[in-house]
């Protein structure tokens, strides 16, 4: 076996029966191998921290549990499960949820945090070559009744934004292509009407 084929192997072995965060075997996962968050990979975050809020709330959503992402909103965003599942419709990849966090650096300002993280997408090619993919984000908290919790929806409304506009462009040159599909001959039709014959 190749070592990149390996390696795939070993970590979707790694997810066998692994469930989402508060979720059952019926949920509908949006992403599956390697790009998944991990058990593991929460483990090694401390439980009260900031990075850990950040990457269990990511798992939420790889797992398209709306009902559970809101826990980590902060309650004056007033973020309601309906408001997730709307960022989430169209699917994993307008979301970037194939791409797995990684953990870069935590900034510390009293009950303010600032989590920095490389999403990281992996690509095979056909020769095998396994290609790398980082983007750098980052996720503002506070800290509300002893937890820290997002202070900010952007990076869903975001991605939300961009694919309505996409949605919308495609509406409007489905629109085009139609009223182009339509001849002169039929336009001048229907604006005939017709004419008495004379005596």
């Amino acid at each position: 076996m190749r070592p990149i084929a390996l390696v795939l192997a070993l970590g979707a072995g790694a997810l066998v029966g692994c469930a989402g965060i508060g979720t059952d075997d019926s949920v509908k996962v949006r992403v599956t191998g390697p790009a998944l968050v991990t058990k593991k990979q929460l483990a090694s975050l401390p439980e009260d921290s900031p990075a850990r809020t950040v990457f269990e709330w990511w798992r939420t959503i790889q797992f398209d549990n709306p009902t559970l992402a809101v826990r980590y909103y902060s309650s004056e965003l007033k973020i309601t499960r309906l408001t997730i599942e709307n960022q989430l419709q169209f699917g994993a990849a307008s979301q970037n949820l194939n791409a797995r966090p990684h953990l870069v650096g935590t900034d510390m300002d009293g009950d303010h945090a600032t989590v920095n993280v490389l999403l990281e997408n992996l690509s095979s090619n056909p020769n095998g070559r396994l290609d790398k993919n980082q983007t750098a984000r980052a996720f503002n908290l506070v800290r509300e009744d002893g937890e820290w919790k997002l202070a900010e929806n952007t990076y869903l409304e975001r991605g939300e934004r961009i694919q309505r506009a996409f949605a919308r462009a495609a509406r409007l040159q489905a629109q085009g292509k139609s009223l182009e599909g339509e001849s002169p001959q039929d336009e001048g039709a229907q604006g005939e009407s017709p004419q008495a014959e004379s005596p």
